[in-house]
């Protein structure tokens, strides 16, 4: 039985990111005795074994997950996870030297906490576009700065994205009951898909099982962001799919959706203070609500 383990999963990964990813996880402080590295390979075009070099990387281990979709191949690194505590690294994440110490020490300190995220730094491929950054938080980037945790299903915490990390008895917990539903299956990107739900499914089983979420300062990991995202296509494109998946997350679990003239009133809020204060940050605060919105709706119109 290990602490942590560790699992990537990973679609045709750019190389260069993956590397850099697998230096941080050798660079980690944490005793090797103590964790596992599962890598995931999801059915990538050309397959990982062979192609990545895990040495230096204590108790490392490759999976191939046919079935596409990131829920599919996270459910594999489920099953095949030994450690008490499962972190979610994503390909092209550098995690601070101290991480999986710092994930330990929360959780064994605290018997209530059941799922946890961090700060999620960016390091740019190149200059985003300008006053892009109220769509920022669609990469799945986000400074924390002060301890936040909740236990309700409105999880202002939430402990989406990369790093997130859970007890096993959560993640086996989730992974038992979205086996047996294909719409919660449906809520991971799914090849070169938008869309992505399922880190905070796993957060709202936490909740379910009477656990606490938090966001804690200490954890840090450095996201890189590759060109192809820093587009005003792919943002607006990134901020539909995630809310019209989001939809879909509160169908399947049987939570309130929200009403259709809420989501009006909340853009023309919005709208309303672009007109009140025009800016170029101002529009795109627009911009990424209106997206929003378009998301919502669509997945509403088809319930």
């Amino acid at each position: 039985m290990f602490k942590v383990t560790c699992i990537i999963c990973a679609y045709s990964p750019r190389m260069d990111y993956l590397n850099q990813t697998l230096d941080s996880l050798r660079a980690q402080c944490f005793s090797r005795e103590d964790w596992e590295f599962i890598l995931v390979d999801n059915s990538s075009k050309e397959p990982l074994a062979g192609r990545v070099d895990l040495s230096g990387i204590p108790d490392a281990r490759c999976f191939y997950e046919a079935e596409l979709g990131v829920t599919h191949a996270r459910l594999c690194g489920i099953r095949e996870a030994r450690g008490e505590i499962i972190v979610f690294v994503d390909y092209d994440n550098i995690l601070d030297s101290q991480y999986f110490s710092l994930v330990w020490k929360l959780f064994s300190e605290n018997r209530l906490l059941g799922c946890i995220g961090g700060s999620l730094i960016p390091r740019f491929e190149c200059e985003p576009p300008v006053n892009s950054e109220p769509f920022w938080e669609c990469l799945a980037l986000r400074t924390v700065e002060q301890l936040d945790v909740d236990c309700s299903f409105e999880l202002k915490a939430k402990p989406y994205g990369a790093g997130l990390s859970l007890r096993r008895e959560i993640a086996e917990q989730y992974a038992l009951h979205v086996s047996r539903s294909d719409s919660r299956k449906r809520l991971g990107r799914i090849g070169n898909s938008l869309g992505g739900c399922e880190d905070i499914d796993m957060a709202y089983t936490a909740v379910e099982m009477g656990y606490v979420c938090g966001l804690f300062p200490d954890l840090k990991l450095t996201h890189l962001i590759d060109r192809k995202r820093l587009n005003w296509e792919y943002l607006k494109k990134i901020s539909h799919d995630a809310n019209c998946t989001y939809i879909e997350l509160l169908r399947s679990r049987g939570l309130p959706l929200p009403r259709r003239i809420a989501l009006y009133r909340s853009l023309a809020r919005v709208l309303l203070g672009l007109l009140r204060r025009p800016s170029g940050y101002n529009l795109s605060r627009f911009k990424r609500r209106h997206q929003e919105v378009r998301g919502m709706l669509k997945a509403l119109s088809n319930i």
